[in-house]
């Protein structure tokens, strides 16, 4: 998306938002428990409506639980009801507040879209929280794998280098003085696990940051067993391992990855298996997509939608793919293509959300052109993990026609 009017893009959602600053979220069973949990960091929920007696005599998760027939009053009240139940049960619970004069995406919402769509709207209008869904830190630009497919173009960084803790530190410092929440914390590599000082970084990280973050993780492809001071910390701060496996196509690490799960296993921590059978052969820098205008350009981007920024030197990278393909000097650098956090004043803390929903000065990036487009509409699945020749390991770096960005 473009921006025309920096700043006041959401102001159009923002409004619906503005006066509305407590929920009531209709279910008491599991939804409704993990609902209570997202809206948390902004202490908006003030109760429950359920239609079970003994729970209205009890309560839940320390808070009093209505009745149906009690939900005529709520709509007195500047709140808005967030329907957190199962599929077989929330389209009856609409009906019901249609029932009572309820309007759909105004007084109520369903539990999925609002947290997907418009929580992180409604956080920034109604609490003036600004919350990102997700946030990869790289720690590292070193791994123990090779794939050909990677899609932070490691395979062809000439100099790939572990980044300092001081700078980590200042990034992570700088991106929560402007933040208020995360939803994921992920931290990355390459491969984290080969950072010397990872411990240490993910020890401040955790003290500093950990309760604004809904979830924190550790990305690895589990080629390394993990420290028992990683596992301890893990444990003490409720930190999880986002796996992925390559054993069927790199049959070399089966030995290395069952000591990985075998020792993660037994101390207890949390492993969340990234279950993608195939990857997207993204062609970056290789691909040549024609766009007839700028309009179509702008459409691709939006319809990409890619979930995964990247921070670092201060600045905030809208997509890990398009600044690691300037890294390696696959593409050419792109100035609009990040926000220099460094330069952001407090009055301009929208616009940190408006790009982080898809803004900017052109309305797409000119890697969008380079690039096959990877989360919706790939056209090449390629198998995961392939590992890269001794050849083109060689090649690769000599296929960049750019210099690349400095670390």
């Amino acid at each position: 998306m473009k921006w025309t009017n920096k700043g006041h893009e959401l102001d159009f959602i923002g409004k619906r938002f503005k006066d509305r600053k407590q929920i009531y979220i209709y279910g008491t069973g599991p939804r409704g428990k993990l609902c209570y949990e997202r809206l948390a960091f902004l202490n908006c929920t003030i109760g429950f409506i359920d239609g079970n007696t003994k729970k209205r005599k009890i309560g839940f998760m320390g808070l009093p639980v209505f009745g149906i027939e009690q939900i005529d009053a709520l709509k007195k009240e500047h709140s808005l009801i967030i329907i957190a139940a199962g599929p077989t049960s929330e389209g009856m619970i609409a009906k019901t507040l249609l029932f009572y004069g309820f309007t759909p995406e105004s007084d109520f919402y369903y539990m999925d879209s609002f947290i997907n769509a418009y929580l992180q709207i409604y956080a920034m209008y109604a609490h003036n929280k600004l919350m990102v869904n997700l946030y990869p830190q790289s720690v590292t630009e070193r791994c123990s794998l090779k794939c050909v497919h990677c899609n932070h173009s490691l395979p062809y960084l000439k100099n790939p280098v572990n980044f300092k803790k001081e700078e980590f530190i200042a990034d992570l410092d700088l991106f929560f003085s402007h933040v208020d929440y995360i939803y994921s914390a992920d931290f990355v590599g390459g491969e984290p696990f080969v950072h010397p000082d990872f411990y240490g970084m993910m020890k401040y990280a955790a003290e500093h940051y950990r309760s604004r973050m809904f979830r924190m993780l550790f990305v690895t492809n589990g080629t390394i067993v993990p420290s028992d001071e990683i596992l301890e910390l893990m444990k003490e701060y409720n930190i999880q391992f986002w796996f992925s496996d390559y054993r069927t196509n790199v049959p070399q690490i089966q030995h290395s990855v069952e000591a990985f799960l075998q020792r993660v296993e037994k101390s207890g921590v949390t492993i969340l298996r990234n279950e993608l059978e195939t990857w997207s052969d993204y062609a970056l820098g290789k691909a040549d997509i024609k766009f007839a205008n700028e309009e179509e350009k702008i459409r691709y981007f939006d319809y990409c939608g890619t979930p995964c920024r990247y921070m670092r030197n201060g600045r905030l990278y809208y997509c890990t793919s398009d600044r690691m393909a300037q890294r390696a000097g696959l593409v050419e650098e792109d100035c609009d293509s990040y926000l220099d956090l460094k330069t952001i004043t407090p009055d301009r803390r929208m616009e940190i959300l408006e790009f982080d929903l898809g803004f900017n000065t052109k309305g797409y990036l000119n890697t969008c052109t380079k690039c096959n487009g990877p989360y919706l509409f790939s056209v090449t699945p390629v198998p995961k993990g392939v590992q890269c020749t001794q050849k083109q390991l060689q090649d690769f770096p000599k296929q960049c026609p750019f210099p690349g960005i400095e670390v």
